[in-house]
């Protein structure tokens, strides 16, 4: 195995989209044209046996104080290790080569590299590798809908207090449609974080900004918008779909108008648009109560993912985590 650390740009583009068809850990966060925006000049780990490319880890290096760090950028849920699809026939030779390919992989990543962290996709299931060389590993929630039993039985697994807010935004004339024009998702998403309820920082939004228009012009994605009976703009969202994996990105409400279900009849129709592109809905999370709340009320599943971290700073310097 031959581990070869290289930046964004010297990237064979159409060789890892390929990898990425057959990887049951791609997601849209890897995808490479998408790297460019979320992490400009990304680098990337390429593991290859012979002319075979066996797995990728994107990496995003910084600098604070004169020591190095490797985090994912916003925008960003999975990174991590991304293996091919190969199919080995058992279990025991399966396992024995992702051993080798993840501590490949580990030896690979640069020394200078003080903080590392990343989420890593559900579908990692190898991590022994990171624990033996002192990395820590924490367990995270997602929430998942497999789409592969089509919308109609999605549907009647909603919970009860979904399919209310939906019947309640229905009877108020609210209605949902597609549109290209994510400028309006861009002006809710900036009018919230002013009043403090979305907390983006102003490179943060400016990334959301390039994000949209890649997504839609590149067919990677669509968005969906709920007015209200007189045609008021009420709430956005943006949804990724690449790889087999419609992501819920980004949403956001007009402030101070009461969304009245609006949300919920927003939701619902991203899962069926969905349904007709991808397998898997991943809702991106939710850590928070209220939030889980609501995606459990679609049905999802909670599904566990890894956030591996090694922190090597010196204690004093530690700081250096708020200024991510």
């Amino acid at each position: 195995m031959n581990a070869i650390l290289k930046h964004g740009s010297a990237i064979d583009r159409a060789e890892w989209l390929a990898f990425l068809a057959h990887s049951p850990q791609a997601a849209i966060y890897v995808h490479p044209d998408y790297l460019d925006i979320v992490a400009p000049g990304w680098q990337a780990i390429e593991l290859w046996r012979d002319r075979t490319l066996l797995a990728i880890m994107p990496l995003y290096l910084n600098q604070k104080a004169g020591y190095t760090y490797a985090l994912q950028p916003s925008f960003c849920q999975f990174w991590g290790i991304i293996f091919g699809g190969e199919d080995l026939g058992n279990d025991y030779k399966t396992y024995s080569h992702r051993r080798k390919v993840v501590k490949a992989m580990i030896d690979a990543i640069p020394a200078q590299i003080k903080w590392f962290m990343y989420g890593f996709a559900p579908e990692f299931d190898y991590p022994l590798p990171f624990h033996w060389a002192g990395y820590t590993l924490q367990s995270r929630i997602t929430y998942r809908l497999d789409l592969s039993v089509g919308y109609a039985e999605i549907e009647r697994n909603f919970g009860n207090d979904t399919r209310y807010d939906m019947r309640k935004a229905l009877s108020q004339g609210f209605a949902v449609h597609a549109t290209d024009a994510w400028q309006r998702l861009s002006g809710l998403v900036h009018a919230n974080s002013i009043e403090g309820k979305l907390r983006l920082q102003p490179t943060q939004l400016g990334t959301f900004d390039r994000i949209a228009p890649f997504l839609l012009q590149s067919q990677l994605g669509f968005l969906l918008e709920v007015v209200d009976a007189d045609a008021s703009l009420i709430g956005a969202a943006l949804f990724a779909s690449f790889a087999g994996k419609t992501t819920y990105l980004i949403s956001s409400q007009a402030p101070g108008k009461s969304s009245n279900g609006a949300m919920s009849l927003l939701l619902a129709r991203a899962i069926a648009e969905a349904a007709a592109r991808s397998q898997i809905f991943d809702f991106e999370g939710s850590m928070i109560e209220g939030v889980e709340s609501f995606f459990r009320g679609f049905g999802g599943r909670p599904v566990p993912y890894l956030m591996i971290e090694k922190n090597d700073l010196p204690l004093p310097i530690r700081w250096i985590r708020k200024l991510r």
